[in-house]
């Protein structure tokens, strides 16, 4: 069988960002199966459009199953290539993300077209529900993941001291909402009159941040510390021995975030806000949430957690058992149970 892959490989960078991670956790976890691939990379296709095209016009013909992981821009251009080249083919679409829905809302032909995929892999059930609703009965959900080795219960530290080691561990934009988390510990801290938190950064700083961000990390450098861009098989060693992950983002519609697999598998609870699909990703076993974009709640919640250590160190060992949920041998077997059972 042979087996298709349209998606953000970015070959040869760096780039860390949740698409490309997806893209590239994929291939890893199908070429475990070692089937034949095929494998088309979107990084930049709009500088040579003519030969993308051709590029996705032969892999819809050669591979027996096609799957795609397209940004929102591209997912009409995508969908009518691959169903014009790749008829009888089974096709996937992988979907990055929860904003899925929202996009459909008044795009017809794009709804035509996606329906006629075998399925839509949904990251949450909250969009699964949501596709439903708009007349889709090809939607299964198949959650993020990542091929990561979490640490052993054996390796979880809980002997915590002020001040209490933060992180956030995501690409470094306004709308993640990391001048509210740097607000609410500096809040904290000047309350108590000491440092009772500090917060660590990692990732990678878009450019149109990176003025700003550097202003914050020179104004709150007291206790805010910027560690750089991690590489994301070292993700689980950059986060354990943090108390908390911080994941105040302000996008409504996160799938299931990639830094959450990274942190509940470092055995590192969550303070994160209530995006549209929260309850799908985190429990009241493993996390603490917050009303989203809601900054007096994220100080009130931070402060709480702050002042119930013992409370918060009883997450950890649970925050292991939900990073299971996201692992790569879980999540490949569903989806290649999915392929066999779609084979034409």
């Amino acid at each position: 069988m042979k087996i298709g892959i349209l998606g953000h490989f970015a070959r040869g960078t760096e780039l860390c960002d949740g698409q490309t991670t997806k893209t590239r956790n994929l291939e890893k976890a199908l070429l475990n199966e070692k089937e034949e691939f095929l494998t088309v990379d979107s990084y930049r296709w709009k500088k040579h459009p003519f030969s993308f095209f051709f590029k996705v016009v032969r892999l819809a013909r050669k591979s027996d199953v096609i799957i795609m992981l397209p940004a929102s821009g591209s997912v009409k251009i995508y969908t009518r290539i691959i169903n014009l080249f790749g008829k009888k083919k089974v096709k996937i679409y992988s979907v990055i993300g929860a904003w899925l829905p929202s996009l459909l809302e008044n795009k017809k032909g794009l709804k035509k077209q996606l329906k006629k995929f075998d399925y839509i892999f949904s990251e949450t059930k909250t969009m699964q529900k949501k596709l439903e609703a708009q007349g889709f009965n090809n939607v299964v959900t198949v959650p993020n993941f990542k091929d990561i080795t979490p640490i052993n219960e054996k390796e979880i530290k809980y002997d915590f001291e002020e001040p209490l080691p933060l992180c956030i561990f995501s690409r470094i934009l306004k709308q993640k909402g990391i001048g509210d988390a740097i607000c609410a510990c500096d809040r904290l801290n000047k309350e108590a009159g000491k440092n009772v938190c500090t917060l660590n950064i990692h990732g990678p700083v878009s450019e149109d941040y990176k003025e700003e961000f550097s202003n914050l990390c020179e104004e709150y450098s007291s206790f805010v510390q910027y560690k750089g861009v991690v590489d994301p098989s070292k993700s689980v060693e950059a986060l354990k021995g943090h108390y908390m992950l911080l994941f105040p983002t302000l996008f409504y519609t996160e799938g299931v975030p990639g830094t959450i697999i990274d942190a509940f598998s470092a055995g590192v609870p969550v303070l994160a806000s209530e995006w549209e699909s929260y309850a799908d990703v985190l429990s009241e076993k493993d996390s603490i949430t917050y009303r989203f974009a809601d900054t007096e709640d994220l100080y009130a919640k931070l402060k709480y957690c702050v002042e119930n250590i013992e409370k918060i160190n009883g997450y950890r060992a649970e925050c292991l058992k939900s990073a299971e949920k996201f692992s790569l041998d879980t999540i490949t077997k569903q989806i290649w149970d999915l392929i066999c059972s779609s084979k034409r």
